[in-house]
């Protein structure tokens, strides 16, 4: 299973790709959880359709899913 995220524009530097790869992150994760299939069973991209490029770029983990909502949630009530 392949979830692909189309984009208008070009592929951006890269680490607009790294910030870009957490949403992405979190769309495999909500269609694993939604599916039942294992995260690392779902490969994911973005494919950019200016430049007819698809990028697989690194995926962020459920872990660290977690821990980058904890932090940016840190002090909030």
């Amino acid at each position: 299973m392949t979830i692909v995220d189309w984009k208008t524009g070009a592929p951006p530097a890269p680490e607009v790709l790294a910030e870009r790869a957490i949403q992405l992150a979190v769309y495999r994760l909500a269609y694993s959880r939604w599916s039942g299939l294992p995260p690392e069973d779902i490969d994911a991209a973005f494919y950019y359709a200016a430049t007819g490029t698809t990028v697989h770029p690194p995926m962020p983990q459920e872990d660290d899913l977690v821990a980058l909502l904890v932090e940016l949630t840190a002090g909030e009530v």
